[in-house]
């Protein structure tokens, strides 16, 4: 299906009065609301904990955290990034919880007794949980730009393909990588330089 068949129709304009133009939030802002959207206000007794997300999230909530440059994003860090938001990337992922905190170098009990008190990571572990998303962002960005983006779900790709040997890395996985903001950079820097057949 092309993207041109799968185009929305476009509504009617109203007869009286034109419908109001809702201005897109900026990748700050995206961001923000994807958080807040997934973590209760703190003393909500561990419902972060024992609510698994539920949402389905946009392309765009991926691509936003992608596109925020590097002032913005230490902004969002120093914030607090909520500890119940590691649910949510475990979701986006398809995997469970556990393989997540392993991967990323977390300890699952300090997760869990943040996020059951609705408290924020620390600004490291909240990097290293950033750059899941940020991974999502930047290959959806790269299918979208390739110009067929149908039926492509990104945070399944990422799953997979963080878990293949690769031999640009000598034959080790990319996950191994992703416990350090040097890694996940290494990470990052080679999915940009495979955009050519990585999907096919």
């Amino acid at each position: 299906m092309s993207a041109n068949s799968a185009t929305l129709p476009r509504p009617a304009a109203p007869a009286k009065r034109p419908r109001a133009q809702t201005k897109p939030l900026d990748p700050v802002g995206q961001v923000q609301s994807v958080l807040a959207e997934r973590h209760p206000a703190n003393g909500a007794a561990g419902a972060s904990a024992k609510r698994a997300p539920s949402a389905t999230p946009r392309p765009a909530d991926y691509q936003a955290f992608y596109r925020l440059s590097t002032a913005d994003r230490v902004d969002v860090v120093k914030a607090g990034v909520p500890a119940s938001f590691v649910d949510v990337a475990a979701h986006w992922l398809g995997q469970p919880k556990e393989r997540l905190t392993r991967m990323l170098g977390l300890s699952q009990a300090t997760v869990n007794r943040k996020a059951a008190k609705g408290q924020a990571l620390s600004p490291e572990q909240g990097e290293r949980v950033l750059g899941v998303a940020q991974i999502i962002g930047l290959v959806q960005t790269m299918v979208e730009q390739s110009g067929e983006p149908q039926g492509f779900a990104a945070p399944a790709w990422v799953a997979h393909w963080l878990d293949e040997p690769l031999p640009a890395l000598g034959g080790r996985k990319p996950a191994e990588y992703m416990d350090t903001q040097t890694g996940q950079g290494l990470v990052l820097d080679l999915l940009r330089r495979s955009q050519s057949g990585a999907y096919s």
